[in-house]
């Protein structure tokens, strides 16, 4: 730094300069820079001055330096700051995206949104079937899993209360069962109501259904769900619109009569 006159030993141009840089961190790591100070080492006596020591000519000097010689910020300094704002800035990318293509191509995402609404209310509408009457004419599927699951499974529920409902679509069926008192049984052990249907299936059906589609309903809420891609079996909460792939693009009525498939 030249054009500075060192107050200990009255030297001048022999002061050599060092600039600090200070940063906010989290866990030790730096977010964004806060401030910096610099100082000034005399190279015949030693002596050490900080940025608020100096004299009005230092402070000339380095400010003269400076504009020399900018001082630049470390990037690392700074790096905490910008990981942190990757993520926001990819949020709000997609989100522009997202709205772009929308307001593009308001047709295909409109009627995306539509087609899996519409599929979420006919999977409701049939696990409200589990509340109406089956007979061996309406749902001989149903029937023959009520008298299969009385022998397949030992559980302390209730089996002739447990009410069934099924439907096919091709080579896929859905069965849902409505236990009110699976609560007498542990979460862990809830499972074992869809392998017992699972063996049912594989028995009556005679290989003529590939995918299985099958909903436990507990008193309140669903609380086993299987697909032939996806499971929910803690026996506590599952969702139940897992089970929406069984439809196609329209809603299936048809009911499987045994009959007629074996």
């Amino acid at each position: 730094m030249n054009g500075a006159e060192c107050s200990f030993c009255k030297n001048r141009d022999t002061f050599m300069v060092t600039t600090f840089g200070k940063y906010f961190h989290l866990f030790w790591i730096p977010l964004f820079p806060v401030s910096r100070t610099s100082v000034a080492e005399c190279q015949h006596c030693k002596r050490t001055f900080r940025e608020r020591e100096f004299t009005s000519e230092m402070l000339r000097a380095l400010q003269k330096l400076n504009k020399k010689i900018p001082v630049k910020r470390p990037l690392w300094h700074s790096i905490g700051g910008i990981l942190a704002l990757v993520p926001i800035v990819l949020i709000i990318g997609l989100f522009l995206f997202s709205l772009i293509y929308h307001t593009i191509n308001p047709s295909a995402a409109k009627k995306l949104t539509k087609h899996e609404d519409v599929r979420k209310e006919w999977i409701d509408k049939d696990f409200k079937q589990l509340d109406t009457s089956i007979t061996y004419q309406t749902d001989s599927i149903s029937t023959y899993l009520s008298n299969c699951m009385s022998y397949t499974i030992e559980s302390d529920v209730d089996m002739d209360k447990i009410r069934y409902y099924s439907k096919s679509n091709n080579n896929k069926v859905l069965v849902l069962l409505k236990i009110r008192d699976i609560k007498k049984i542990k979460a862990g052990y809830r499972k074992e109501f869809i392998k017992a249907v699972e063996i049912c299936l594989d028995e009556y059906t005679k290989a003529t259904f590939d995918e299985y589609f099958i909903g436990v309903q507990g008193k309140y809420n669903t609380v086993l769900v299987k697909t032939p891609t996806d499971a929910d079996l803690k026996g506590r909460f599952a969702d139940k619109y897992k089970l929406i792939t069984f439809y196609n693009d329209e809603e299936v009525d048809q009911i499987p009569m045994l009959d007629t498939i074996q």
